[in-house]
């Protein structure tokens, strides 16, 4: 048996956006916005933005050890380009969102922003990578994330002009993005989230995701 072999045996798949996972994920609101809608039905995950913003969060406890995810998207009605790096001008159509445990224990102004997220129904978190659909920066391109600070980084794979009503097939290698970004080997993945929105330019957008998967060693 090759080697390769062994370490496919190795890595568990877990699938995440199944109708029969909905249950296991809860919606997250922002005050004084419109709340963006995301349907879970057997073709993918519909979400629908009217100049709205919402996440759809899916807790992992206490955290798995996960190495890479895939998925597929669609973007039907997308929301204009816009610059993902500024606060008030960041809608995007749809995005990934994985968070890390923290690496070390966290200073005052952390726990703080911590108790922050919490209160709004977020993880306390570490770092977060968010794979994106929209804004107006060139595919790969990696941005800091303008909500996180040092603590999160965007990472654009479809840009907002991306024809719409196709399905684009995603594979992305958390532990490396994790390793080149914030320096350190990634600690327990502890949630996943998909958000959609268009709050900010005042128009409405549609997205699906379908078959979102990690893959975590046992």
């Amino acid at each position: 048996m090759s080697v390769t072999v062994v370490l496919l045996m190795m890595a568990l798949a877990m699938p995440l956006t199944r109708p029969e996972d909905a249950g296991a994920w809860h919606l997250v609101t922002f005050p004084h916005l419109p709340t963006t809608h995301f349907d879970i039905t057997p073709q993918g995950v519909r979400v629908a933005a009217d100049k709205s913003s919402a996440m759809l969060v899916r807790r992992l406890n206490p955290g798995v050890a996960a190495k890479t995810a895939t998925w597929m998207w669609r973007v039907d009605v997308p929301v204009p380009a816009t610059d993902l790096t500024r606060k008030g001008k960041d809608d995007r159509t749809l995005a990934v969102h994985f968070w890390f445990a923290a690496e070390k224990k966290p200073n005052f102004w952390a726990r703080l922003g911590g108790l922050v997220r919490n209160q709004r129904g977020l993880p306390t978190t570490g770092h977060a990578l968010s794979y994106t659909w929209g804004g107006d920066a060139a595919i790969g391109a990696v941005l800091p994330n303008p909500f996180l600070k040092n603590d999160g980084a965007i990472i654009i794979l479809q840009p907002a002009r991306e024809p719409t009503g196709v399905w684009r097939s995603e594979a992305v290698n958390l532990a490396a993005d994790y390793r080149r970004i914030f320096g350190a080997d990634a600690p327990p993945l502890v949630a996943v989230a998909l958000s959609g929105d268009s709050d900010d330019t005042g128009t409405m957008s549609v997205g699906w995701v379908k078959e979102l998967t990690i893959t975590v060693t046992p």
